[in-house]
């Protein structure tokens, strides 16, 4: 989970997350994680039924926040 906000972070550090043609491999990386997390998160959410409260809570609390990242990104795309 730390690794996941450690990125989180990171993405929110650098601004808005462009998808370009010549993206480097670190944007590539940033995409990928914000289109994989969610689902590897929901299916930990699953599988892992005897997570603590503590745990769902960050588990979400990441969750949304990849969401609410890869919609900045997206929007930032169709507005530019």
């Amino acid at each position: 989970m730390s690794h996941c906000y450690d990125r989180l972070e990171e993405f929110e550090r650098a601004g808005s997350i462009q998808k370009t043609t010549s993206a480097d491999a670190k944007t590539e990386s940033c995409l990928d994680f914000l289109e994989d997390c969610p689902a590897k998160i929901a299916g930990l959410l699953i599988t892992h039924a005897g997570l603590e409260n503590i745990e769902r809570a960050r588990l979400l609390d990441i969750l949304l926040w990849a969401n609410e990242l890869d919609r900045r990104r997206r929007t930032s795309r169709f507005t530019s």
